[in-house]
């Protein structure tokens, strides 16, 4: 991912280094954070894959207060939509003919 805001830092120059004994792919620094975070040695650590989401609540904003401002919605209400949209052409015999 390039068009993401850093969130841990600027780390780059202990990227693609294996001095530590640590995956080079990995910057040190994450790797000891999740092995501190799941109670395991940063070494014990072959490959992640990680999905951050943002933490902020939920607010409503407008002149009138009429948004809804909510980290997620968008997302879920996606998928809500796309499983209905789903089940009800499969439900409607289309699939059959």
């Amino acid at each position: 991912e390039t068009h993401l805001l850093p969130i841990m830092g600027l780390i780059e120059k202990s990227l693609n280094r294996d001095d530590e004994g640590l995956d080079g792919r990995h910057t040190p620094e994450l790797l000891q954070e999740l092995a501190t975070e799941i109670g395991c040695d940063a070494k014990a650590i072959v490959d992640l894959e990680l999905t951050l989401c943002d933490t902020q609540p939920p607010t409503v904003g407008g002149k009138n207060d009429e948004f809804v401002f909510s980290p997620r919605l968008d997302n879920q209400m996606h998928c809500f939509t796309s499983i209905e949209a789903l089940s009800e052409y499969a439900e409607s015999g289309a699939l059959e003919a």
